[in-house]
C-alpha cells in the first residue's frame, strides 16, 4: 500500500513494527523493574498500540478484499482515473483514518461517564427489610497503571450517588501489584453503604498477589469472601468463591455445594463469582441471584464474538427457573485503554420479595 522501494525508510518501518510488536511485553518488564514516569508512559503507549493494531488489522482485512475486487474488475482504472491517485495509497489512507477514528472513539468510551443498569430481582423470604434492598455491583476495575486514583475517586462518587445498601465487587479490582490498593485506600473508605463492602477475587488478583490484596483490603473496610458464607442482619445470605485461577497458585477449588447448603432453599441468597460459569449449578442449589463479571463484553468490538465462544453468558441478565444471573461488562480496562461497544457499567439491583403478596 505504501509503494516504498527497498531502502532505509522501508527498513526503518520494519524495525519500528518489530519493536512495537514487542512493546507491551517490554513495558510490563519495565513496570515490574521500576515504576516511574518513563515506565508508566511506556506501558500506556504500548497498551494504546495494542488497541490501534487491532483496528489496523480489521481495516487491512477490509482493504485487502477491496483491493482484490479492484484488481479483478475495471474499477481500479476507473477509480484512479477519477481521483488521479494510486488505489493502493487510497486504501492505505482508509486504514490509517479508520483506525485513528475508532481508536479515538474507543479511548473516549473507556473514560466516559459510567452507565448505570437498573434491575429488580425477586428473592425468597418475607422480611420487609429486604424489599427494596439496594445492591450496587462493580466489576473489573483493574486498578493499576491505566486505571488509577483519579478514576477510582470518580467511581466512588458515582456509587455513592446511587445510595446503595451494600456494594459487591465481583473480581479484578486490581490489575497488578497488590500494594497499589493502598494508593486508593482513601477513596474506597469514602464509599457509603449500610451493610458494608464485599468482594471476591478475580484472576488478576492472583497475578497481583491475592493474599496481600486481601490483607490490604481488610485494613480499609473491604471484605473478601473466600469460599465462604455470610448472613446479613436482614437475613440475606451471601456466598463468595475464589476465582478458579487460584488453582494455578496451589489453592484447592471449592465446589459450590460445599458452601451452599440447604438454607438456600428457603432463604434469600446471593452468590458472587468472578467468571460467568456454573450458573446451572447455582440455579440447582436455589441461589436467587448470581453476580459475575470478567468478560468486559469483549471490551473492544468485535472481540465479544470470540469471547462468546468461551463464555456463553457473555453480558447482561440471564434466568434459569427462579435463579437470576447478571454479568457486568465492568468498569475498567485490561490491555488497551479502550472500549468499543462496551461502555463502563455500574449495576444497581433492587431486591423484591417474590411472595410478598402472599405473605
Amino acid at each position: 500500500m505504501l509503494g516504498l522501494k527497498p531502502g532505509w525508510l522501508l527498513w526503518a518501518l520494519r524495525a519500528a513494527a518489530f519493536l512495537l510488536a514487542l512493546s507491551f511485553i517490554a513495558a510490563r518488564l519495565l513496570v515490574y523493574w521500576d515504576l516511574n514516569f518513563i515506565s508508566r508512559t511506556a506501558y500506556w503507549v504500548a497498551s494504546l498500540w495494542m488497541g490501534i493494531l487491532l483496528f489496523v488489522f480489521m481495516f487491512c482485512l477490509i482493504t485487502h478484499v477491496l483491493s482484490g475486487i479492484l484488481h479483478i474488475t475495471p474499477l481500479k482504472h476507473f477509480l484512479e482515473a477519477t481521483v488521479r491517485f494510486d488505489s493502493g495509497r487510497i486504501l492505505f489512507a482508509i486504514v490509517v483514518l479508520g483506525s485513528l477514528i475508532l481508536s479515538c472513539f474507543s479511548l473516549y468510551q473507556a473514560r466516559c461517564k459510567v452507565q448505570v443498569t437498573d434491575l429488580e430481582i425477586p428473592v425468597k423470604g418475607t422480611s420487609s427489610d429486604l424489599d427494596g434492598f439496594t445492591i450496587v455491583q462493580i466489576s473489573d476495575v483493574h486498578l493499576g497503571i491505566i486505571v488509577h486514583q483519579e478514576r477510582m475517586e470518580q467511581i466512588v462518587r458515582e456509587i455513592n450517588s446511587l445510595n446503595p445498601d451494600i456494594v459487591f465487587i465481583t473480581g479484578d479490582l486490581m490489575d497488578e501489584n497488590a500494594d497499589r490498593l493502598l494508593e486508593v485506600a482513601d477513596s474506597i473508605r469514602h464509599l457509603k453503604t449500610r451493610f458494608g463492602l464485599f468482594a471476591v477475587t478475580g484472576n488478576h488478583e492472583y497475578y497481583a498477589g491475592a493474599e496481600q490484596i486481601i490483607k490490604h483490603a481488610s485494613e480499609i473496610g473491604l471484605r473478601f469472601l473466600t469460599n465462604e458464607k455470610v448472613v446479613l442482619p436482614n437475613g440475606l445470605i451471601l456466598y463468595g468463591f475464589n476465582d478458579p485461577t487460584s488453582a494455578q497458585f496451589g489453592q484447592q477449588i471449592v465446589p459450590f455445594e460445599r458452601v451452599i447448603g440447604s438454607e438456600a432453599q428457603y432463604s434469600p441468597a446471593v452468590l458472587l463469582y468472578h467468571q460467568p460459569r456454573l450458573f446451572e449449578k447455582a440455579a440447582m442449589l436455589n441461589v436467587d441471584l448470581m453476580l459475575s463479571g470478567h468478560t468486559h463484553k469483549g471490551q473492544i468490538w468485535p472481540l465479544e464474538y470470540i469471547s462468546r465462544l468461551i463464555y456463553p453468558y457473555q453480558t447482561g441478565h440471564f434466568v434459569i427457573g427462579k435463579s437470576h444471573l447478571y454479568v457486568s461488562r465492568g468498569i475498567g480496562t485490561w490491555g488497551p485503554p479502550m472500549r468499543l461497544n462496551s461502555p463502563p457499567e455500574l449495576v444497581r439491583i433492587r431486591l423484591r420479595i417474590a411472595n410478598k403478596n402472599n405473605a
